[in-house]
């Protein structure tokens, strides 16, 4: 059992800065309920990431399922693990600064960071939900063939499809969803530009009414999205494996491990986004047990999420190859938002009950921008109540509401700006394995991956295994090759892109040398300046009996065997020999050889040797 036997009842206060927890016992750290609290937290972060077509091979961004495993196993779950472990531990949103001082520089970058890919989501949200009321129509707009740009040829859903009929081979180009798509996302028409702004300020509106719940109302919603979209995926893989012939030319295509087309840099991309690599991570909210083992939990995570993205995927490539024979496109424009709202509007003409999956589709989408964004709200909402005490919540959650749809607005009315948006976006990934790279140096290297382990036998009672002190050992140098990889990569695109890209890298870097060079002067000043690279005496639980259990905590002397010697011994340790009187009664006759005291010295095989001389009332009568 592990050391630690409570937590203070200040962790139940959210005014004293420590999460609020309801299950505190160590004897009920591997239930299933911390872990499916986990999970729906944790599927609601990843989703972001759009995992229904992770592994569709369709993107410019391919990501084949080794790549994306043996990312996950090196980088992922090795991440996530130590993440996890941390907060559990500490029960606290300051990022940890106690555990190293210059983790507060990176936590400012690692901030902004979560912040700018937010307002990613938010566009992506808004647009998500446009297309999704205007498919619920009765003629959606990309079915709809309008004028084009260049007054070019168009070709409606339905003319697509008898042409396809007929084998003949369709450029994407001058299809009616290709041609909306060029209307709604690459021009300024001022009646698209004030639609897009008012749906998102409707997606920031609910934002808000999402974030002022309880933190066990937002739980249960998110386990409604977790079962809701999950169960759906089944529903239409099912529904697609009865009315279509190409659920095993779809399963083939994404498993052929043949395929060397995958590149490792993306994969890493598509890691760091769902397990929160150089981001702010999972925020638990407050429910679920500090004695979660982290490193089952996320293993179990790892292995869910990959199995739905590829059943997501299979759909995806099952909708594509309904009309890949007959439809030609260019690869190198292929992104995520042009396939989900160009490709999969056109696929959707090709199926039985095409307004079914057009609903999942963009439902799907909506649901996890809209998710994060509100997982976003709450955590920074929490850290800045930690900072601002006085102000309420529900006053911090509105300005956090405002400032995103203002920050969110120049994006949507300035869609020319897409080579720049891209650049940041690369810039944006290189980030992440920097600001990643140094905090888990920082940890690993700096605090001591001993040390670290140390603090998991204290509190769960389990030594890690080789595997994860290995891993975390080589993990900061893996994200920082990772990082100079990225960089490289930058230097190899275009103009503008590369200077919005590098521009973004060196304004994230120099704001967190700025808070760290403050940090080092601080100390500096104090006489101290190695008090800058050690942990400070509150890291740790938050409860100051259990962080001087932790000072006092030895694992030799708590594993050790006592023979006999009963010298020092803890509270929670007990001494191997047996106990100087028995409390069963004897069941063996006064003159027998197992209780009489003349055969106290013989030997005897079937007896364990003792020097404490057993004893019973019952024989001396």
């Amino acid at each position: 059992m592990p050391y630690s036997r409570r937590l203070s009842e200040s962790l139940g206060s959210s005014l004293s800065g420590h999460l609020a927890t309801k299950d505190l016992t160590q004897e009920s750290h591997f239930k299933w309920i911390s872990i499916r609290k986990f999970l729906y937290v944790a599927f609601v972060h990843a989703s972001s990431a759009f995992d229904y077509d992770l592994f569709s091979k369709l993107l410019h961004e391919r990501i084949t399922l080794f790549n994306f495993t043996f990312a996950a196993v090196t980088i992922g779950i090795t991440y996530m693990c130590a993440d996890l472990f941390i907060k559990q531990y500490t029960r606290r949103l300051d990022f940890n600064q106690d555990l190293n001082p210059l983790i507060k520089g990176l936590t400012v970058s690692i901030l902004i960071q979560t912040t700018f890919w937010n307002l990613y989501n938010a566009r992506d949200a808004g647009d998500a939900v446009r297309y999704l009321f205007t498919g619920l129509g009765g003629s959606a707009a990309w079915s709809q063939c309008q004028r084009g740009l260049n007054h070019t040829q168009c070709i409606s859903p339905a003319e697509l499809v008898r042409r396809c009929a007929k084998r003949d081979h369709i450029e994407v180009k001058i299809t009616s969803a290709h041609l909306n798509y060029m209307r709604q996302f690459e021009t300024e028409d001022r009646s698209i530009i004030t639609t897009r702004f008012f749906v998102s300020a409707i997606v920031w509106t609910l934002n808000f009414l999402l974030s002022t719940v309880t933190d066990d109302s937002i739980l249960k919603l998110y386990k409604v999205i977790f079962l809701a979209t999950n169960l759906s995926t089944v529903f239409t893989l099912g529904f697609l494996m009865i009315f279509t012939n190409d659920t095993m030319r779809a399963l083939l295509q994404i498993m052929d491990f043949n395929d060397k087309s995958g590149h490792m840099r993306d994969a890493m991309q598509e890691i760091a986004l769902v397990y929160g690599v150089g981001m702010i991570g999972i925020y638990d909210l407050g429910t679920m047990s500090p004695f979660t083992m982290p490193d089952n939990t996320v293993v179990i995570f790892t292995v869910v999420y990959t199995s739905i993205a590829l059943m997501r995927s299979m759909i995806v490539r099952i909708m594509y190859l309904s009309m890949a024979d007959c439809l030609i496109y260019d690869r190198s424009i292929m992104s995520s938002h042009y396939l989900s709202f160009v490709l999969l509007p056109l696929s959707t003409e090709f199926l039985f009950g095409k307004k079914l999956h057009a609903i999942y589709i963009y439902a799907n989408r909506a649901i996890a921008t809209v998710s994060y964004l509100t997982l976003f709200t709450l955590t920074m909402s929490k850290i800045l109540h930690m900072q601002f005490r006085t102000i309420k919540s529900v006053y911090i959650v509105g300005l956090l509401c405002i400032l995103g749809f203002c920050l969110s607005a120049p994006m949507l009315m300035l869609p020319s700006w897409n080579r720049v948006r891209n650049g940041l976006r690369y810039g944006f990934y290189t980030t992440l394995f920097y600001l990643a790279g140094m905090r888990m140096a920082l940890i690993m290297w700096g605090y001591g991956v001993e040390r670290f382990s140390t603090d998991i036998q204290f509190w769960l009672g389990y030594k890690p295994t080789c595997f994860w002190t290995w891993s975390w050992k080589v993990l900061p140098a893996v994200l920082l090759v990772l990082f100079v990889d990225g960089f490289m990569y930058l230097t190899t695109l275009e103009t503008i892109e590369l200077v919005a890209g590098v521009c973004w890298l060196m304004l994230s870097i120099l704001i967190s040398a700025i808070f760290q060079s403050k940090t080092i002067a601080y100390y500096v000043v104090e006489n101290n300046l190695m008090g800058a690279f050690r942990a400070k005496k509150k890291y740790g639980p938050p409860d100051p009996e259990d962080r001087q259990q932790r000072r006092n905590y030895n694992v030799h002397i708590y594993h050790r065997k006592c023979l006999h010697n009963c010298m020092i011994l803890d509270e929670d340790v007990t001494c191997n020999h047996l106990p100087l009187m028995h409390t069963e009664k004897a069941r063996t006759s006064v003159g027998s050889s197992e209780t009489s005291l003349t055969h106290l010295y013989e030997a005897d095989p079937k007896r364990q040797p003792s020097s404490v001389i057993n004893l019973d009332i019952s024989t001396l009568d």
